[in-house]
């Protein structure tokens, strides 16, 4: 058990969630531990000669090791590794292993990954640092060029854990599994989430060297969540001036111009972000809805499907699809993507309604009706719904009359479907 006596852990489950202590006892033979101060239960205690009390008393349960982690002074909970000795045998290493790739993929600047001992930090990035943690806590100094031998050998653990191939990785990250991929193509939907390769070890600025781009991030968020919209459009177009290959300060000007209702800007933005090769899925999906709102369906959709193709996992996404698809009375396409959105969530409602709307616009009244009542199965519908259900199957024409939810009227669907009043 990698957990012994006397170490500091915190709790990172149960009721002492985030609960720090230190190990009064281990029990290797069964995988739990006593920490002090967590898991206190009542329990009855007789007296004794060594107490001379009894009655209830408070007292420390054995925890499940998983349930813990080791508590690290400049790094907080971390896993504890292990290796073999001179002698064969298995002991902790002092050695913690770290990395992150939410630069590289989020921000468009490296990866950072990392090894620390009780005494030494290695960071690798295109301007590698070390630490002495001892000496400064803090990570103040950088120490790299005054320690080679050290910062070698942190290196070289660095890549055992790491792998040495994974210097120049080219990662393929896919929102879907490989069933509901399988399910997806079946439909012939798009091309059932393309994966998205990330290359690793590839030229791109190094974090610390962003660390104004960050602070203006935050500021942004905090300016938007403050409802200062202007404030956050001047402060994230400077900040794009630092990084302007940055698909999150682009994201972050966009939403600022969304806020105020200059929906035209905020498309300016995402164009020149695509024309920069800054696609991700949530640029599309946003430009989607944003040409949405200025009535261009003629690029709403492609957006939205390109948008589908990288990411199926955003059901949202599909579901402003499905409706953008039966505004241009492509009825088949709105049909996959609303089946598209079952297949990963069976308790989408919204994806119901469409199917149903789809069923309406095929003169279906079994069809549609089934639909909606599943819709109603996982949520509970407007009584003006309730009446339309009640009376579809003798009169669909009644949709015209009727308040739709989620939305139905804003998108302008019933207008859609004045028609199938005019065929009835």
């Amino acid at each position: 058990m990698r957990i012994r006596k006397g170490d500091r852990v915190r709790v990172m489950s149960g009721k002492d969630r985030g609960k720090d202590g230190q190990v009064m006892r281990a029990y290797p033979a069964v995988g739990k531990v006593i920490v002090d101060g967590a898991n206190r239960a009542k329990r009855h205690q007789r007296a004794t000669r060594a107490t001379m009390q009894g009655g209830i008393i408070d007292k420390e349960m054995p925890l499940p090791v998983s349930a813990v982690q080791i508590l690290c002074p400049q790094c907080g909970p971390t896993r504890i590794a292990m290796r073999f000795d001179e002698q064969g045998r298995k002991v902790r290493s002092n050695y913690a292993y770290l990395e992150t790739l939410y630069p590289r993929t989020y921000m468009g600047w490296s990866e950072l990954r990392a090894m620390r001992t009780d005494t030494w930090k290695l960071i690798i990035a295109p301007h590698p640092e070390l630490y002495n943690l001892d000496r400064d806590p803090g990570e103040t100094t950088n120490l790299i060029g005054r320690y080679p031998a050290e910062a070698d050998e942190l290196q070289k653990k660095v890549w055992e854990a790491a792998g040495a191939g994974t210097k120049q990785e080219t990662l393929t990250a896919s929102p879907v599994d490989a069933q509901t991929r399988q399910e997806l193509e079946s439909l012939g939907y798009v091309s059932a989430g393309a994966p998205r390769e990330i290359k690793l070890g590839s030229d791109a600025p190094d974090p610390k060297d962003r660390v104004e781009v960050l602070k203006t991030l935050w500021q942004v968020e905090r300016l938007l969540n403050a409802k200062a919209y202007p404030a956050a459009v001047q402060s994230m177009q400077q900040g794009l001036k630092l990084d302007p290959a940055n698909p999150m300060a682009h994201l972050y000007l966009a939403m600022a111009f969304e806020r105020m209702g200059q929906y035209a800007r905020a498309v300016e933005v995402y164009e020149h972000a695509l024309r920069m090769n800054l696609a991700t899925d949530q640029i599309y999906s946003r430009l989607g809805k944003d040409y949405l709102r200025l009535h261009r369906l003629d690029k709403a959709a492609p957006a939205m499907a390109r948008a589908s193709e990288i990411n199926p996992a955003d059901l949202d996404n599909l579901r402003n699809l499905g409706t953008a698809y039966l505004e241009l009375h492509r009825i088949d396409d709105a049909e996959r993507a609303f089946k598209a959105i079952t297949l990963e969530n069976d308790r989408y409602a919204a994806a119901y309604n469409g199917l149903g709307l789809v069923a309406i616009q095929r003169d279906d009244s079994g069809a549609a009706r089934r639909n909606f009542e599943r819709a109603i199965e996982v949520v509970r519908p407007d009584l003006a719904f309730i009446h339309w259900l009640t009376t579809a199957s003798a009169s669909l024409p009644l949709l015209e009359h009727c308040q739709l939810p989620f939305g139905v009227r804003a998108h302008g669907l019933l207008e859609s479907h004045a028609g199938f009043r005019r065929r009835s």
